[in-house]
């Protein structure tokens, strides 16, 4: 590995929000920020060296929330075949020096930009080819993928992300434990209501400091 790998981050942005009862989920918003700004911030506010946000049919309004950030917005046309399909549209733009992709879920908007670091920090100093997070047990996104990944990432397929390829590899795994508060996804308004919690008060504590 480089001793600077140049390392991307696909940010999935393309999902749908039946649960949510409402369009996209990822354009609620807490403290004046919708969750997609506030996932992208962060991932931005990380040792990353480039973002890419994968996107369905609400490109118009992500390219909205997002500007003035230095992200590349990708639309993922095939955004109804699940997650795979958003992961294959990010890994087929990442820049081709990239040594590394850090895969990020939109809708983790308290994922802070130091548990990212962390996750790279643990590929650089393991030597193995992927990354995942953990929480009570359970492995889930962000994960990180070394180059030499990219094409079976290419061929995946279903709603079910990169399950494959981390079965295929699973002796060639690290895990990084994650905090409850920044595993959380919103997939329900209780969950919505929860995380709102969480950052209002992160954001109280700020301003007081």
């Amino acid at each position: 590995m480089k001793n600077n790998p140049f390392i991307s981050a696909i940010v999935l942005a393309a999902g749908t929000s039946t649960r949510m009862g409402q369009k996209n989920k990822l354009f609620l918003r807490i403290d004046r920020k919708t969750i997609l700004r506030w996932s992208v911030e962060n991932a931005l506010k990380s040792t990353v060296n480039e973002v890419l946000v994968v996107t369905g049919e609400d490109i118009n309004q992500v390219l909205l929330e997002l500007k003035q950030l230095d992200v590349n917005v990708l639309m993922n046309r095939n955004y109804l075949l699940g997650m795979s399909s958003s992961i294959i549209t990010g890994i087929r733009a990442v820049n081709p020096n990239s040594d590394a992709a850090l895969i990020l879920l939109a809708d983790q908007p308290n994922l802070q930009a130091d548990t990212i670091d962390q996750l790279i920090q643990t590929f650089l100093d393991s030597e193995k080819k992927i990354v995942v997070s953990r929480y009570d047990g359970i492995i889930g996104n962000p994960a990180l993928f070394d180059r030499s990944l990219f094409p079976e990432l290419k061929q995946i397929e279903g709603d079910v992300g990169a399950r494959s390829v981390l079965k295929r590899h699973s002796d060639n795994i690290a895990v990084v434990d994650i905090p409850e508060e920044e595993s959380l996804d919103v997939d329900t308004p209780q969950d919505f209501e929860k995380i709102r919690s969480l950052l209002q008060r992160a954001e109280f504590s700020t301003e007081i400091s």
